[in-house]
C-alpha cells in the first residue's frame, strides 16, 4: 500500500476512534481477505464503490 493511502486508513481510523467505533472490529474486517471480499460484494458497496469511480 502507498503511504498517501496508509495515511487515509489512519486517518479514518482516528475519526472512528473519536466517534467510539470500535476499530478493533474494523482492523479485523479488513485485515481478512474473506471478510472483505464478503463486504465488497454486498449490493451497497458495490453501489458505492461505482459512484466513487465515476460510475452512474
Amino acid at each position: 500500500m502507498s503511504e498517501n493511502n496508509n495515511n487515509n486508513i489512519n486517518d479514518l481510523l482516528n475519526n472512528i476512534n473519536n466517534n467510539n467505533i470500535d476499530s478493533e472490529k474494523l482492523k479485523n474486517v479488513l485485515s481478512d481477505k474473506n471478510s472483505i471480499s464478503k463486504l465488497l460484494s454486498s449490493p451497497k458497496a458495490k453501489e458505492l464503490l461505482k459512484k466513487f469511480l465515476g460510475g452512474k
